[in-house]
C-alpha cells in the first residue's frame, strides 16, 4: 500500500519588477548574477575572490550554483515575507534566502529520516544515504537559484536532475514524477503531477558532449556528481513517496 506524505511549504514573495529581470516564484523579481564566475584566463587571485564571494553570499548553495550565473533575489528595501524574524535583520537578501534553503533542506531530511525509521528498513531512502541527501540539497538549490541564459531569463530544471535524484534515493522508476506535466482541474488527479520543478526540460548537448545552456544546471557531470525549489510556483510542494 502506497502512502503519500505531502509537505507543503507556502512561500510568499514581495513583488519587485524590473526590466529584463529573471523569474523567481513566477514573478520577475530576480536578477542574474555574474559575480561568482571566472573566465578561463582568470588568475589565482581572481578565482579566490570569486570563491570568497559565493562562500559569503551562498555558503550552502554556492557549491552547486557557482559554475553558472544564478538568478538571485533583487536587493530591495522591502523585506520578503518568507524570511524569519531572525533573517529580517540580515541585510544580505541573497544570504538570507540561502539560509532559508539550508533550513528547509535540513528540516525536510530530518523529518523524512524520522518517518523512514518509524516505517522500517524497507522504506529507507534518505536514512544513512549521504548521496541521496546531497542530491536532494543540490536539486533544491538549483530550483531556488536557477541558471540564467544569455537573455537574462531563468531556465527550467533539466529532466536529468529529477531522474538522478530519484535514482540515487532508490525510488522505483514508476514513481518518478519527471515526465508528468502539471495537470489542470479538468483532468484526473494524479499525485505525480504535483512536484516542484515541473515542467522539466530535456537536456541537450553539443557534438563534443558539452551541455547546451537550455536548462538548470547544464553543467557537465553535474547529475552524476550529485546523483542527481523557485521557478514557476508560489507554493513549494515536496512529495515524499513511502512504500
Amino acid at each position: 500500500m502506497m502512502k503519500f506524505i505531502l509537505l507543503v511549504v507556502v512561500v510568499a514573495l514581495s513583488s519587485v519588477v524590473i526590466a529584463s529581470a529573471c523569474m523567481i516564484q513566477n514573478t520577475d523579481s530576480g536578477v542574474c548574477s555574474y559575480k561568482y564566475l571566472t573566465t578561463p584566463q582568470a588568475t589565482l587571485e581572481q578565482i579566490d575572490e570569486a570563491r570568497r564571494r559565493w562562500q559569503k553570499d551562498l555558503p550552502f548553495c554556492g557549491k552547486y550554483v557557482n559554475n553558472y550565473p544564478p538568478c538571485v533575489p533583487l536587493s530591495s528595501s522591502s523585506t520578503p515575507s518568507w524570511l524569519s524574524d531572525d533573517a529580517k535583520e540580515d541585510n544580505n537578501i541573497i544570504r538570507a534566502k540561502d539560509r532559508w534553503v539550508q533550513d528547509t533542506v535540513t528540516n525536510t531530511i530530518a523529518e523524512r529520516i524520522e518517518q523512514e525509521r518509524a516505517l522500517g528498513k524497507s522504506h529507507y531512502r534518505y536514512f544513512q544515504n549521504k548521496d541521496c541527501q546531497d542530491a536532494f540539497a543540490a536539486y533544491t538549490c538549483w530550483l531556488n537559484f536557477p541558471r540564467c541564459d544569455g537573455y537574462q531569463s531563468s531556465l527550467p530544471l533539466c529532466v536529468s536532475t529529477c531522474e538522478n535524484m530519484f535514482r540515487v534515493c532508490g525510488f522505483e522508476q514508476d514513481l518518478w514524477p519527471c515526465y508528468e506535466d502539471i495537470i489542470d482541474g479538468e483532468d484526473e488527479w494524479n499525485t505525480k503531477a504535483f512536484f516542484p520543478g515541473q515542467p522539466f526540460r530535456t537536456n541537450e548537448f553539443e557534438s563534443g558532449g558539452q551541455p547546451k545552456e537550455v536548462c538548470t544546471p547544464s553543467i557537465k557531470g553535474a547529475a552524476s556528481t550529485f546523483g542527481v525549489s523557485f521557478a514557476g510556483v508560489a507554493s513549494l510542494a515536496l512529495l515524499f513517496m513511502v512504500q
